[in-house]
């Protein structure tokens, strides 16, 4: 059987983790996140002033859409929610259906 004083240093790091997390790297994290979402967005952009992508297009207006949902949301991301997407795409990847459009 474990002593007390053990289970107490065990509990008090995993708080003191979690209250690092939550009042500072966690609003790192999202600035950064935000922030390579805004140069997105401005390329994107850049592309519909080019024409390379009109801004009439679906696409133009899907990406457009997403991008800005992900900055309005951001700060709804967590951890269990990112390992989710992970294990989705794993799956996704499996399947006969799927395009890489990474690797293009």
């Amino acid at each position: 059987m474990q002593s007390p004083v053990y289970l107490l240093s065990w509990v008090t790091g995993a708080c003191a983790l979690w209250l690092f997390w939550s009042l500072g790297i966690k609003r790192l994290f999202l600035d950064g996140f935000r922030e390579r979402l805004f140069e997105l967005r401005f390329e994107l952009f850049r592309l519909g002033m080019s024409n390379e992508l009109p801004y009439e297009s679906d696409t133009y207006r899907t990406l457009e859409m997403l991008i800005c949902g992900m900055l309005r949301f951001g700060h709804r991301i967590t951890f269990l929610t990112y390992v989710m997407c992970v294990v989705e795409q794993q799956r996704a990847k499996k399947e006969k259906d799927f395009v890489d459009f990474l690797s293009k």
